[in-house]
């Protein structure tokens, strides 16, 4: 298991590696964390903090929403803030943002929960 710590393997090498790595786990009953195994945890670890990141500023975004929501446009705007609850698209909480202080109606934010269809 050397090889695993020492050199850095082509995809299909890896593959290799790791297919076989998974057999002699199973004949032997035995776990260990390989070199691979240590990188690929820290790379979900990554990917987990930046989306628990992104949620989090998502979720600080629709609570200032919802408050300017409600300032500017009283009880309507309250409810259509609990609309932003849950929305993790930090591209249409900032169009409402925009559209809030460009003064749009409330009926133009409302078309902004919809994200744009891309252009193929």
């Amino acid at each position: 298991m050397i090889i695993d710590g020492l050199l850095n393997l082509s995809p299909k090498l890896q593959a290799d590696f790791d297919s076989e790595l998974k057999k002699l786990q199973g004949e032997n009953s035995m776990e260990f964390i390989t070199q691979s195994g240590i990188k690929w945890f820290k790379e979900g670890e990554a990917r987990g903090e930046a989306r628990g990141e992104a949620r989090g500023e998502a979720r600080g975004e629709a609570k200032v929403l919802a408050l300017a929501l409600k300032l500017k446009y009283g009880e309507p705007g309250t409810k259509f803030a609990k609309k932003l609850i849950g929305i993790n698209n930090l591209e249409i909480l900032d169009s409402i943002c925009q559209g809030i202080e460009a003064d749009l109606p409330l009926s133009e934010l409302k078309k902004l929960l919809k994200p744009k269809a891309s252009v193929k």
